[in-house]
């Protein structure tokens, strides 16, 4: 039986949903979202999105979407430094633009889930909906993250729709198989992983 005070650091707390589309039959995402909602930080609470999105899946113009929004541009700054520590993450690219925005949610996991996030260029809204059952994921060291643990309620969703401008982005959700490792299968590209926690293994 483990002792029951994880040793290390706890660093991160919050929310963190994602909502990747594609189109039918399609082999890469035309839409991808990541949202981190900040509950408890060394540097505050806040919310940071990335939004990747061709959204008519017509091939990148300027008509699209490839920028990073936030309430706290501290806490982003953090987010894409600690939170997202693969080299090639997207969050980490330096070229994307940062823009301030509002944040404002309703609904439920469970039942249907909107975030709708403004700012002075447009309004983008997110949606998930047909909840599956949820279930609890205990990820040690070396199963997600070289050096942290990581603890979560993985909430997947059946459906999901982003609309950016008033217009809904092409694709839906699909089977993903990076939860093959972490969770034994493939896991809906829409999800909501709540109460999460990593906890930093460094310092002990």
């Amino acid at each position: 039986m483990r002792a029951p005070l994880n040793p290390g650091t706890v660093t991160w707390a919050g929310d963190h949903l994602l909502l990747a589309l594609r189109p039918p039959q399609a082999s890469e995402d035309t839409t991808f979202i990541s949202l981190y909602r900040t509950l408890y930080s060394p540097v505050g609470v806040g919310y940071s999105l990335l939004v990747l999105s061709d959204v008519a899946a017509d091939g990148w113009g300027a008509d699209d979407v490839r920028a990073i929004y936030t309430d706290n541009p501290a806490l982003t700054e953090w987010v894409r430094v600690y939170l997202t520590r693969r080299p090639n993450h997207p969050f980490r690219d330096p070229t994307l633009p940062v823009h301030a925005a509002r944040f404002e949610s309703d609904g439920a996991v469970g039942q249907t889930l909107q975030y709708r996030v403004h700012t002075p260029e447009t309004d983008l809204e997110f949606t998930w909906a047909d909840f599956e059952t949820p279930f609890y994921l205990e990820a040690p060291q070396g199963v997600i993250g070289a050096d942290y643990d990581i603890f979560s309620l993985i909430c997947p969703a059946r459906t999901g729709q982003v609309r950016i401008g008033g217009r809904a982005a092409a694709g839906v959700p699909y089977p993903n198989e990076v939860w093959r490792k972490s969770s034994g299968q493939p896991r809906s590209s829409a999800l909501a992983a709540l109460c999460e926690v990593l906890v930093d293994l460094t310092s002990r």
